[in-house]
């Protein structure tokens, strides 16, 4: 069997593997800066001397023969100062971008400028106008050629991207969007991706073909034609931050032929303006599908009822009674009371908020808002300030063979805790209620309903103010559906749905 021939590049990597050369690169590790100074002057004189020979019968009409070594070593040293003064002995080499080849032709211009300047004034430095030229695109050239060189040797010829298998992708998104992370996949030498191709949805087919750092651009009809092209897709990354719902549904469906998985990135207000990295990509999450953008808080205003008040949340070991445990933690309250009948629930939460906000009083109890006479007697002895009230049966299938325990829960266990707080003088009183107690169809739903107006019943007799707030589906929340549907779209469907009519409003928790 005939072996393959190794690249020079193969060659050099693995002597610079070799515990020899690790420990040499040491050695010279602390003296990097000057090592490189030196390189650098070696290639001045390099182009200086390369632009002599090159022009060697012109110069050789000028009688002064030791013209060369006379300018050399002034032209090496300004040369030098000026580069070290836009610091380009201090770059990373395998990062080099095309504004570092911009200060090299500054600052090559500037050197050569300040030579024929100091040649004008002083006779013995004067040389002739096309050795200045030519010995300044020599200095060009391999200054820029050498960092480049660097450059494509990380990118291209390391083991991490050039001998080990990498997965191959599909990149779904405009140009402007996506190019920034094809270029990230191509230069990162450890990453797991090979962008394959980037579809652009919005490319007009008049175009023809075009490549975008060497990786080719197509529209959408251009892909399908190339189906057999694509039959090793693992992912499809949808790097489309400006698209709508629609068109991103559109892309979607004319991919679903490759059955791959697909991936997405965070919109680039998340993260930096226009700065788009392999890290950010991730899979596709139901939030995602949300397209209103999210809803600005008046922050001050809620800080200042929330401030050094005592703050009690009933249902806290719940997914929506712990987020707002979490967030009112953050606004520095006296004192924040967690009140579940879930002990385990409650413990963790208890443990969390200790752990992330140690300067705020935490005091954890189990209650159950059907006991009336224990919910007054805990709110006077903390002197509640405020009462959001979480604690409630949700899920909605299993109310349905329970009417009786969801009213006993949601109607009177919400009466309770609403007396209780009218009769300890708490201030403010926040039921955590839902959309579906609008026009209810469900057991659940009506319970809720009912809570709501025993709530508003209260208010106008005493200083406490009742309001109620409504949640869609909440996403990722305990009972919510969203977790139930993306659980059947794993294991492979079928997704179970009430109605096909049915419309969901949908809500992140925090």
């Amino acid at each position: 069997m005939k072996r393959k021939r190794k690249s020079i590049w193969q060659i050099i990597y693995q002597l610079s593997r070799k515990p020899v050369t690790k420990k040499l690169i040491a050695w010279i590790l602390p003296f990097r800066l000057w090592l490189i100074v030196g390189f650098h002057i070696a290639l001045f004189c390099f182009s200086y001397i390369l632009a002599f020979w090159l022009l060697g019968e012109n110069i050789a009409e000028i009688e002064d023969k030791g013209l060369l070594l006379r300018t050399l070593v002034p032209l090496a040293v300004i040369r030098a100062a000026i580069f070290w003064h836009h610091d380009l002995y201090q770059g990373l080499w395998r990062y080099v971008s095309f504004e570092d080849l911009v200060i090299i032709i500054r600052s090559a211009l500037i050197s050569s400028m300040i030579f024929i300047a100091i040649g004008i004034v002083w006779e013995p430095l004067r040389i002739p106008a096309s050795l200045y030229i030519l010995d300044w695109i020599f200095c060009i050239m391999l200054c820029g050629g050498v960092r480049f060189m660097v450059r494509n040797y990380r990118e291209n010829l390391l083991p991490s991207n050039s001998f080990s298998k990498l997965d191959n992708v599909l990149v779904v998104g405009p140009v402007e969007s996506t190019h920034r992370l094809v270029k990230d996949m191509i230069s990162d030498p450890h990453t797991h991706y090979n962008p394959l191709a980037i579809i652009d949805p919005t490319r007009e087919e008049k175009y023809g073909r075009t490549r975008v750092i060497d990786v080719p651009v197509w529209s959408l009809n251009q892909a399908l034609l190339r189906k057999e092209l694509l039959k090793n897709i693992v992912a499809i990354i949808l790097c489309w931050p400006g698209a709508k719902k629609k068109q991103l549904d559109a892309a979607i469906e004319e991919l679903n032929f490759l059955q791959a998985s697909f991936k997405t990135i965070p919109y680039f207000e998340e993260i930096l303006a226009d700065k788009v990295t392999i890290s950010d990509i991730r899979d596709v999450e139901i939030e995602d599908l949300l397209e209103r953008p999210p809803v600005k808080i008046a922050l001050d205003q809620i800080s200042s009822r929330l401030q050094d008040k005592t703050i009690l949340v009933t249902g806290a070991g719940g997914s929506i009674g712990s987020e707002l445990c979490r967030q009112i933690a953050g606004f520095q309250p006296g004192m924040l009371v967690i009140a579940d009948r879930a002990e385990n629930d409650l413990y963790e939460l208890e443990v969390e908020l200790r752990k992330n906000y140690p300067d705020v009083p935490i005091y954890a109890t189990l209650s159950t808002i059907n006991d009336f006479v224990g919910l007054r007697a805990l709110i006077k002895s903390i002197e509640a300030d405020t009462i959001f009230h979480a604690a409630a049966y949700k899920h909605v299938p299993l109310m349905e063979t329970v009417p009786i325990e969801a009213s006993y829960n949601n109607i009177l266990g919400t009466y309770n805790l609403a007396r209780a707080s009218m009769e300890s003088g708490v201030k403010r009183f926040v039921m955590i209620s839902t959309d579906k107690a609008v026009n209810p169809t469900n057991v659940m739903g009506v319970s809720k309903r009912v809570a709501e107006m025993v709530v508003q019943s209260f208010n106008g007799h005493r200083q406490t103010k009742f309001m109620t707030v409504r949640f869609g589906n909440v996403l990722g929340s305990a009972g919510s559906v969203t977790p139930l549907f993306k659980k059947q779209i794993i294991e492979g469907g079928p997704v179970t749905v009430t109605h096909p009519q049915i419309e969901r409003f949908f809500m992140t928790i925090p």
